[in-house]
């Protein structure tokens, strides 16, 4: 057979089995077939910060495989294999991701992937030198920050803590190996401290002033601070610690602090909160801003300081050399405070961070990307500034102190404060006794009455990734005054006289906590109750019966003379305001029985009793009615009308009742219809 013999075979075979995939050469081995792609593992969603790195990957079946990456719609330059790496992602990098898989035989579409950019969680700015001002790469779950004079601090979500800046000879940022658990970090110049959640306290840096010789108890703390060369400690129960060396300026801490709800420290000086929103300063600096109250939160700088209300407003005072206690007019609703060494932070709910102060290094040019923030931190040495975002479920950075409470004098108002932060927006619910108290809801807690509210207070904390609680703190309440001061809800010297002694009780009150009740008086038997008040003034009480009516009476005596206007029978609580002439004078309740016969609790009663030099302004009282006090032209009928809309014309306000003008031109009303939810307007209007 010639060779054109062969070629003419090979040439019909050919033709026989070309779809067969057999090749006429050598032994004609099958021809490859291609099979349609597959996709068998599809790309994944991801959450990266900004700077980051994110890759995407794809699995598929199929011979000769080509791919093509895309974003959204858009094809993606040189993404043609099966893996797909971002480089330092921006925002513009967010959106689906997506890829075309194909061979000659067909194509396959992959599900699409989500890539999320979050901002970066961590600023700083401000001097920079040692590097304390250049975060860290990766650190992404900041709760809490403290600035140091050469470092920085950072709390993370999970309870560790980093480190940077200069580290120097004592180690200043490193952290201890194993440090876990802990809650909140606060830093001076050269030292770093960090409180765990079992409440121990753990020190590293410099030594030099015996930062780290924690004299006294420092168990069970809840809160710490960092001045320049020493420490601060507040205990559960609303004592105070101080660790360091004198020659350094380690303030002397009064041993009668008692009641600390926060603490601040500053070079040589220190500030605390009471548990009634009033601030004492020792140390270096004593003074406080005169009428300086309802505070909840307090920060020291070198020689500055500022104190954040319970309204979300900030007082500063102090040093005020280069503006740092000059608190920009519109700052509001502040939610946390920071100082360095002469300039001044503060958080507002919206996110916006507010700095004013010394600016040589920028520190008080708050960068526009720093928002939206949910912590600040600073220290009284610092010269730079720092701020967080968070992302993550709730983490509260701060535990209650208990509170102890005397009732001479009885504070209006204690308070409660809690830190948190996490992904918002943040749910507050606090608790008394482990049950929800309505409407409280918020950061801060605000006791009124604390006297007839003792118990075991804490607050959860949530938002939609989780929830944090704190161990509860103890408001508790103890009887230095008399019982019938207690009672009657003042200070005055009460002396008992009669047949029987008047006696505290609570079963009838108008405040519903506790009020004075006449002794039990037989048959032409008395029980009286009298102290001495210095005119002139105003005498204002609160009275009721329970009796026989129009035999067995509860009288009020002015220097031994019977006033008109006594009460028997079923009484209700009534107020009576007594204009009291100048001079000393004797006043006295009776409750007097006749001959025979009982009706009712055969008893008198008596509450909040108040003895003052005018008339009250305006006022809440305990069991939620407004009082308010004004002037009028002298014998005029003035009525009050109230309406919980202002924007309603005045026709449509309610008649709530008549004034009573106590002595000519001064009027008092009491509003006996409102209760502590509704919010009420007031007008007066003559005939």
């Amino acid at each position: 057979m010639t060779m054109n013999d062969s070629a003419r075979i090979c040439f019909r075979w050919l033709v026989l089995v070309l779809g067969l995939g057999v090749s006429c050469f050598g032994l004609a081995p099958a021809l490859r077939a291609q099979t349609v792609p597959q996709i068998t593992e599809q790309p994944m969603s991801r959450t990266a910060f900004e700077g980051d790195t994110v890759s995407f990957s794809v699995s598929a079946t199929g011979s000769d495989l080509s791919y093509q990456w895309r974003h959204a719609t858009t094809n993606l330059p040189g993404a043609t294999v099966s893996q797909l790496i971002l480089n330092n992602v921006t925002f513009d990098h967010a959106g689906t991701y997506s890829v075309i898989v194909s061979n000659s035989v067909g194509t396959a579409a992959s599900e699409k992937a989500l890539l999320t950019v979050l901002p970066h969680s961590l600023w700083a700015w401000g001097a920079n030198d040692d590097g304390k001002a250049t975060t860290p790469a990766g650190l992404n779950d900041p709760v809490a920050m403290a600035a140091g004079g050469v470092h920085s601090l950072a709390l993370r979500a999970n309870g560790t803590v980093t480190a940077w800046g200069l580290n120097g000879y004592f180690g200043y940022t490193d952290v201890p190996a194993g440090l876990a658990e802990v809650v909140s970090v606060a830093a001076g110049v050269y030292h770093s401290l960090a409180l765990r959640r079992d409440g121990a306290v753990v020190g590293w840096g410099g030594t030099e002033a015996g930062q780290f010789a924690f004299q006294g108890d420092w168990s069970g703390v809840v809160a710490v601070a960092a001045g320049n060369y020493y420490c601060l400690g507040l205990r559960a129960d609303g004592t105070v610690v101080v660790a360091g060396d004198p020659m350094f300026g380690l303030p002397a801490v009064s041993p009668e602090l008692r009641n600390v709800t926060a603490i601040a420290a500053g070079a040589t000086h220190c500030l605390t909160v009471c548990g009634d929103g009033t601030v004492r300063a020792w140390g270096s600096q004593t003074t406080v801003p005169e009428g300086l109250t309802d505070v909840v939160g307090v920060a020291c700088g070198e020689s500055h300081n500022l104190a954040l209300r319970a309204d979300g407003t900030v007082v500063a005072w102090g040093a005020n050399t280069s503006g740092e206690a000059d608190v920009p007019a519109g700052t509001a609703n502040v939610v946390a405070i920071a100082c360095g060494s002469a300039h001044s932070l503060a958080l507002q709910s919206d996110g916006t961070v507010v700095a004013w102060g010394l600016n040589t290094s920028g520190q008080a040019s708050v960068p526009v990307h720093v928002f939206p923030a949910d912590a600040i931190g600073a220290g009284c040495a610092a010269t730079h500034s720092l701020a967080a975002r968070a992302f993550g479920p709730p983490f509260i950075t701060t535990r209650l102190a208990n509170q102890v409470w005397t009732q001479l004098p009885r504070p209006e108002a204690v308070y409660f404060r809690v830190e948190a932060t996490g992904a918002q927006p943040l749910y507050y619910q606090w608790q008394r006794n482990g049950v929800d108290l309505p409407d409280e809801t918020h950061a801060v807690l605000k006791i009124a009455n604390p006297a007839a509210h003792p118990g075991r207070y804490s607050v959860i904390v949530s938002n939609a990734l989780g929830v944090a609680t704190i161990p509860p703190a103890t408001l508790q309440v103890t009887f230095s005054q008399t019982p019938l001061q207690t009672a009657l809800d003042n200070d005055l010297q009460w002396t008992n006289g009669g047949h029987a002694a008047w006696f505290m009780q609570t079963s009838n009150t108008l405040d519903r906590v506790d009020a004075a009740q006449s002794g039990v008086a037989g048959n032409n038997q008395e029980s009286w109750l009298e102290t001495a008040v210095s005119g002139p003034g105003f005498l204002v009480y609160w009275w009721k019966a329970s009796s026989e009516p129009d035999y067995d009476f509860l009288e009020f005596w002015l220097d031994g003379v019977l006033q008109p206007g006594r009460i028997s029978g079923n009484t209700p609580w009534q107020q009576q305001i007594v204009p009291i002439p100048g001079g000393a004078h004797v006043v006295r309740w009776r409750y007097m029985k006749d001959a025979e016969g009982r009706a009712g609790l055969d008893a008198g009663f008596l509450d909040l009793v108040t003895f003052s030099p005018s008339l009250p302004s305006a006022a809440v009282l305990p069991n939620s009615w407004f009082q308010m006090g004004f002037t009028n032209s002298p014998a005029a009928a003035v009525t009050v009308i109230g309406s919980t809309d202002l924007t309603l014309p005045v026709g449509l306000w309610n008649v709530l009742g008549n004034a009573t003008e106590i002595v000519p031109g001064q009027f008092l009303f009491t509003d006996t219809q409102t209760t502590n939810t509704v919010q009420r307007f007031y007008r007066t209007r003559l005939p």
